[in-house]
């Protein structure tokens, strides 16, 4: 029998539940003095009515962050339940430990970036199918989408990068092979710098090593190059860094420029207008509009086994109709929302207002239209080995 939903829920509940659920998936955040609200109300602890060897277990492979937040707000609020299901989250840091978690059949379900997802379904690297697309915020305007690269400017000027201005520069990123590094190879592409090679770094500045698109002729050159003290100065350089390593090593120097996505974009932003962090920093470029040509980007999927979709998807079809519970909540409850995600991503509760508005696509959205611009960049990029895959491969389960 299904749980009673609980639409009605107290502000305080609320943000006691999703920083429970956010600190439980491992999110990075700065240090924030949060007030502790107590436990659990029992209107929101209660499996009343519920048997629980007769929930559907799966276990659930996602990143603590905002791209999974329908996920964990529908297993706060009990719409996993209602359906039905008991969902087990298994927390990852990143794209390669997500992927690498659902080829090992350790997770059924996963949230990743969709230009991952649908490279790994294109070369074969996994068995599996998109059952649904979600994304946490808009930007709303012109400058900033999903992802926007962020570089310290000067005091007052705005500063818009192109193409050419990523040759010699060392840029942050989640992972090499994530949808920022993929829009920031796309941004050299389109300019008249296309020609200059993309080598993979670490933060402490160590010799760059030869990304898949350097030749082997290049690979000497830039060994030799990279054994100078300053390292190789015509080439863009990618360094895998997390959210809050990238804010101190732009403070530092030690990075030129970083891809930040929402709502940390916010966040640092605030703090360089405020004055709180010693080297100013803007957005440079949306990447969206790279991926795109808009302000906003089909960033994030979620996807499941094959096995799973062909063994119960009934199964699948209820997790999905979950998600999009929970999607609907967060769009009628847009306060509510913005309180978890300041207790998520260690804001000041004064500056919920202005997060940016939340703009999830539920089941009336047209998954193949969006998907399509990322398709056509990575086919272009040559990461994409079989097309005809991504047609029969892409399902939403009803």
């Amino acid at each position: 029998m299904r749980l009673r939903r609980h639409r009605l829920i107290a502000f305080v509940a609320l943000f006691a539940l999703v920083a429970t659920a956010c600190s439980q998936q491992g999110v990075a955040t700065d240090t924030v003095d949060t007030q502790d609200t107590g436990d659990v109300p029992d209107a929101l602890a209660s499996t009343e009515d519920v048997e629980a060897e007769s929930l559907d277990r799966l276990v659930v492979a996602a990143r603590g962050d905002i791209n999974a937040s329908p996920l964990w707000i529908a297993d706060s609020l009990g719409f996993f339940e209602d359906r039905g299901i008991e969902v087990d989250f298994l927390p990852v840091t990143d794209a390669d430990d997500l992927a690498q978690t659902m080829n090992q059949g350790l997770a059924q379900v996963a949230v990743e970036s969709s230009a991952t997802a649908l490279g790994r379904i294109s070369n074969d690297f996994a068995d599996i199918s998109f059952i649904a697309y979600i994304d946490g915020t808009n930007g709303g305007t012109g400058d900033r989408g999903t992802i926007s690269l962020v570089a310290p400017t000067a005091a007052g000027g705005a500063v818009d990068w192109t193409g050419c201005d990523l040759v010699g520069q060392r840029i942050g990123v989640d992972s090499t092979t994530s949808l920022q590094a993929i829009a920031l190879r796309e941004m050299l592409r389109n300019s008249e710098c296309s020609d200059t090679p993309v080598v993979d770094g670490d933060i402490d500045g160590a010799t760059a090593l030869p990304s898949d698109e350097v030749s082997a002729e290049d690979d000497l050159d830039l060994d030799v190059e990279g054994s100078e003290a300053d390292g190789p100065s015509e080439v863009l350089e990618l360094v895998e860094v997390d959210a809050v390593s990238l804010k101190g090593a732009l403070q530092t120097g030690a990075l030129d420029a970083g891809v930040f996505a929402e709502p940390n974009t916010t966040r640092l932003l605030r703090e360089s207008n405020a004055g709180t962090i010693e080297v100013l920093v803007d957005i440079v470029a949306n990447l969206d509009e790279e991926l795109c040509g808009a302000a906003r980007c089909a960033n994030s999927v979620v996807v499941a086994s094959n096995s799973l979709l062909d063994n119960n998807g009934e199964l699948v079809g209820r997790f999905s109709q979950a998600i999009d519970d929970s999607i609907d909540w967060i769009i009628d409850n847009e306060l509510e929302y913005r309180a978890a995600l300041v207790s998520c991503c260690a804001l000041s509760t004064s500056d919920a207002s202005d997060i940016p508005k939340p703009n999830f696509v539920g089941s009336e959205g047209d998954l193949f239209a969006d998907i399509t611009p990322i398709i056509e960049v990575l086919a272009a990029q040559g990461k994409i080995a079989d097309r005809s895959r991504l047609g029969s491969g892409i399902v939403r389960t009803p």
